[in-house]
C-alpha cells in the first residue's frame, strides 16, 4: 500500500509529485510534472508507487484541461476548490501554502485553517484517525473564527461538511 506516513520513500514521492503538481498548475504545463515522474521512475518503485504517480498525472491532466481558461493568480481560490473537490488534499495544502506563508495576521490564521483541514483529510485518507480528529478540531475552530473572510474565497460549508466525516467516525 502507498502510505506516505509509514514509508519514507512514499513520503518523498508524494512530496516531489505534489510540488511538481503545483508547479504544473502555475506554469499551465505538464512538462515539469513529467520530468519529476520520470526521475522518480529511475529509482526502484513498487507497483503502488507507480499507481500513485500515474493517478496524480491523470488528476493533473484533467485539472489542467478544466482550468485552461483560468489564471493561476486571479483564480487561485477557484483552483484550490477544484483540488479540494477532487480530494487532492495534499495538493490543495501545497497550493495554499504559498499564500499562507506570504500572509499575515488574521488572513494567515484563516488560510492556516484551510491547510489544517486539508492535512486532516489527507491523514484520514490513510486511516490515521486520531491525528485527523485533532487537526479537524483545530481546523473547525479556526474555520468558524474566520468564516466571514474565508467564505469570500472558498466554499467553507463544503470544507466543514468534509471534515464532519472525521468527527463522526
Amino acid at each position: 500500500m502507498f502510505d506516505p506516513f509509514e514509508s519514507r520513500r512514499c513520503r518523498d514521492i508524494r512530496n516531489d509529485i505534489g510540488t511538481a503538481f503545483v508547479k504544473a498548475i502555475e506554469d499551465r504545463n505538464l512538462q515539469c510534472f513529467l520530468e519529476v515522474a520520470a526521475e522518480l521512475a529511475q529509482s526502484p518503485v513498487t507497483h503502488e508507487m507507480t499507481d500513485y504517480i500515474s493517478g496524480r498525472q491523470n488528476n493533473l491532466e484533467t485539472l489542467l484541461a478544466e482550468t485552461r481558461h483560468l489564471s493561476p493568480e486571479k483564480d487561485f481560490y477557484m483552483i484550490a476548490e477544484l483540488l479540494w473537490k477532487e480530494c487532492l488534499y495534499f495538493e490543495a495544502h501545497e497550493w495554499m501554502e504559498g499564500k499562507w506563508l506570504a500572509a499575515g495576521g488574521d488572513k494567515k490564521k484563516a488560510l492556516q485553517a484551510i491547510i489544517f483541514a486539508a492535512t486532516a483529510l489527507e491523514q484520514f485518507q490513510y486511516k490515521r484517525t486520531r491525528i485527523a480528529k485533532k487537526l479537524t478540531q483545530k481546523a473547525v475552530e479556526r474555520l468558524k473564527d474566520h468564516s466571514e473572510f474565508l467564505s469570500k474565497l472558498l466554499d467553507v460549508k463544503m470544507i466543514l461538511h468534509d471534515l464532519k466525516q472525521i468527527l463522526d467516525y
